[in-house]
C-alpha cells in the first residue's frame, strides 16, 4: 500500500473510525509492522456490509494472530 493510500485511510478513519474499508485498508497496511493495530483494524473492518470486505479482514486476522 503506498504511503498515499496510508494517508487517505487515516484521513477518513480520523472522521469515520468505523470505516470499514479504511480499516481494512490500515489493517493491510500494517500487518507486517505492527501485528496488534492491524488486527483492531481488522476487526472494525470485520463489520462491513460487503462479504468481500469481511472475508479480506478475516484472513488477515489469521495472518497476524
Amino acid at each position: 500500500m503506498s504511503g498515499l493510500n496510508v494517508n487517505r485511510s487515516q484521513t477518513v478513519l480520523t472522521v469515520h473510525p468505523d470505516e470499514p474499508d479504511a480499516n481494512l485498508n490500515m489493517a493491510v497496511a500494517l500487518a507486517k509492522t505492527d501485528k496488534a493495530t492491524a488486527a483492531q483494524h481488522a476487526r472494525k473492518a470485520q463489520k462491513s456490509t460487503d462479504p468481500s470486505v469481511r472475508e479480506q479482514a478475516e484472513r488477515l486476522l489469521k495472518q497476524v494472530a
